[in-house]
């Protein structure tokens, strides 16, 4: 993301000139804002189109190409320019220290904080569920996140000492959104074979089910999950084939032979007969 100025005509091609971080290197900082993307409290997001220079090799925007490509913005440029809200005297150097800009990749959230967002996401599951509805396309782009603050979260690791201190982060609202795919629960299947997104998709949908409901939300709840606290994708798959197979892969094969758990429960969600059937037609 660039760091530039106010914008007063989001019409303009802006020109400016920026050196990067070690001053080693400057380049042409010239684009056309095409929309506000959002605000922030140190400044406002614009989608714009780059006409400077940019690094070698960098890629185009899926949007620009391949399944998902919008001919109104072929030749473009896409890129994220943030203009800050007040002038920055120590110039880049000073931006970087900013907290939004320092990089998380790679740096876990914190266990009080996930634990936050799972309940959050089980309670807004919980009332769809409960009126009836699911919402058959969860995924981390249908998670809203608002952070309100800081909080000194009590440490949820196992192997943290009695007296281990508080973790400050950020406050978390969640809200799911996107119920364009929800269906009513009580409606008669068959379902459309495509729901969710690949990643997210439940094996039944996978095997091209038609015969599904709430549960498809509690797999997807699952997969969402774990790459929160992983900070990758579960079961990052290329295509439905690849999807089955790393899902046995991480969880094994479907067996009713997995035996019980301490409570006596069987290990599993049980026989699923049509399931071979499904796997059969779809491989």
């Amino acid at each position: 993301m660039v760091l530039v100025g106010h914008v007063k005509d989001k019409t303009a091609i802006l020109v400016d000139n920026m050196a990067d971080t070690c001053g080693t290197l400057s380049f042409t900082r010239s684009y056309t804002p095409l929309k506000v993307l959002g605000n922030g409290s140190f400044g406002t997001v614009w989608f714009c189109d780059w006409h400077g220079t940019l690094p070698p090799n960098t890629p185009l925007s899926p949007m620009q190409c391949g399944a998902g490509a919008r001919l109104d913005w072929a030749g473009k440029r896409l890129v994220a320019v943030k203009h800050m809200k007040k002038k920055w005297e120590g110039g880049w150097d000073e931006c970087q220290k900013l907290k939004e800009l320092e990089a998380r990749k790679g740096c876990p959230l914190t266990g009080g904080l996930v634990s936050s967002i799972f309940f959050q996401i089980v309670s807004g599951l919980d009332h769809t569920h409960a009126n009836g509805y699911f919402h058959r396309d969860m995924k981390p782009e249908n998670v809203l996140v608002t952070t309100t603050g800081l909080f000194d979260y009590t440490t949820l690791s196992p192997v943290a000492p009695p007296n281990a201190p508080s973790e400050k982060f950020v406050v978390a609202i969640i809200k799911l959104a996107d119920f364009g795919l929800a269906r009513e629960t009580k409606n008669k299947p068959l379902y459309t074979e495509y729901v969710s997104t690949k990643w997210y998709r439940a094996p039944a949908v996978l095997l091209l089910s038609r015969d599904y409901s709430n549960p498809v939300d509690m797999w997807a709840l699952g997969t969402i999950m774990a790459e929160l606290v992983n900070l990758r994708p579960l079961f990052p798959g290329s295509d439905q084939v690849d999807q089955v197979n790393r899902i046995c892969e991480i969880l094994g094969n479907p067996s009713n032979e997995y035996g019980l758990d301490c409570s006596h429960a069987p290990i599993g969600g049980g026989p699923w007969p049509r399931g071979p059937n499904g796997a059969g037609r779809r491989l």
